[in-house]
């Protein structure tokens, strides 16, 4: 498997990365989940806000904080939202959640 790096810490992932999809009555939603470092709760607030990274720490890394925000903007030009679950027991999940337009 090819090396891949944290979003949020351009670290290599120390195991696999998965996402799924669900849908629901009128919703649909995408998850991705890895085990990479836990988002402090208290970024998690402004996460999807613009040039906010998930890590406290000073980095040289090339991450300007914009790819959340994107995702959170698409995800709301489309009647959704966008959250966060992360933990140093179960890694981190981001979950978006649109409506269904069947």
């Amino acid at each position: 498997m090819p090396s891949r790096k944290s979003a949020t810490t351009s670290r290599p992932y120390s195991r696999r990365s998965s996402d799924c999809s669900r849908s629901r009555p009128g919703l649909f939603s995408i998850a991705v989940h890895n085990h990479g470092s836990v988002i402090p709760a208290a970024l998690q607030p402004t996460l999807f806000q613009p040039m906010v990274r998930g890590t406290d720490v000073a980095s040289v890394g090339r991450s300007v904080g914009l790819g959340l925000f994107i995702v959170s903007e698409i995800a709301k030009a489309h009647g959704g939202e966008i959250r966060v679950d992360s933990s140093d027991a179960d890694g981190r999940t981001f979950t978006a959640v649109m409506p269904r337009s069947d």
